[in-house]
């Protein structure tokens, strides 16, 4: 039997879910209550159990949850495992136990522990109007939040919540209410919150993001800046001694002819010199733009993480 790895999901719209809730009707059967997406968060191996994020709104009060996942055929029924206890919280947390697994199965990066920026550009994957797995790349945050944040975008429909919202690939949350301009988005920190409290301190299907590169990056260029105005500095001050020395040879009266030579030579080291003290200055002001700016985006990530973690 071959073995199951998690592998990079090649698209995100392999950690999402289609989710149909019933509810039982006078006639014995079912009739359905409501449809959305789930986005795939843990993997119990063992037990080829499958645990799902999703929203509650969704799946509370049914009688039957059938999920449908995009890289394996069938329909396959859920359990609901926890909901969320405060009405604030959209969030819901279903099982799947499959008979069998796959060689593979998609894992994603969860998007860095800090608040989505305004006019952020992100993706939403769902099943708008029973479009299966649509994806809609054009959505952007309108309104920042460590536990909800919103997003604008026309083609977020009824199917949509429940969904996963990606940012450069990386999971950033879902949909828990779709609006006619604005959708309302849970913040993946907060899923982790609710995770932990249920048991699941470390989903294995998404990747935390330990290190944000960008602060590094920018001090990394302060630190370049600070090494090239070390260098320039020395070159102003050979520049400049060398200008001293020149006018420390000249020796009155010049004939009109070496007045000339003498003053185009002097004009050439001065513009040397001013040259040498310009390219110091810059990279000063460079030093000190990317240093402190690298060093202020690592505090307020710093900061986002931990209030995020409350």
């Amino acid at each position: 039997m071959m073995a199951t790895g998690l592998v990079w999901a090649q698209d995100p719209a392999d950690m999402i879910v289609r989710i149909d809730a019933f509810v039982e009707d006078d006639e014995g059967g079912y009739q359905l209550k409501e449809f959305g997406a789930g986005t795939l968060a843990h993997l119990e191996k063992n037990r080829k159990k499958f645990f799902i994020v999703t929203a509650r709104h969704v799946v509370k009060g049914a009688d039957k949850i059938e999920v449908r996942f995009k890289w394996k055929p069938g329909i396959f029924q859920a359990q609901v495992a926890y909901l969320s206890t405060r009405e604030d919280i959209d969030l819901a947390l279903i099982s799947v136990v499959l008979p069998d697994l796959p060689g593979t199965i998609p894992k994603v990066q969860k998007a860095h522990d800090s608040r989505p920026q305004y006019g952020d550009n992100v993706e939403v994957i769902g099943h708008p109007l029973d479009k299966n797995w649509t994806k809609n790349p054009s959505n952007k945050v309108t309104a920042p939040g460590y536990t909800y944040f919103s997003i604008t975008g026309t083609s977020i429909k009824k199917g949509n919540s429940g969904g996963g919202v990606f940012y450069l690939g990386k999971f950033l949350g879902f949909v828990t209410h779709v609006g006619s301009v604005d959708s309302r988005v849970l913040h993946s920190m907060e899923i982790l919150n609710y995770l932990r409290q249920w048991g699941i301190n470390k989903p294995n299907l998404w990747l935390e993001s330990q290190i944000d590169f960008e602060p590094l990056i920018f001090m990394a260029v302060g630190g370049a800046c600070l090494a090239l105005n070390a260098a320039f500095h020395n070159q102003y001050q050979s520049a400049l001694q060398a200008q001293q020395d020149f006018e420390n040879t000249l020796h009155y009266p010049f004939t009109s002819a070496e007045e000339n030579d003498l003053n185009a030579q002097h004009d050439e080291l001065h513009a040397d010199t001013q040259a040498k003290a310009t390219l110091t200055n810059a990279a000063l002001f460079g030093a000190v733009a990317f240093g402190g700016w690298g060093l202020f985006k690592g505090i307020r990530n710093a900061v986002r993480k931990k209030k995020l973690k409350r």
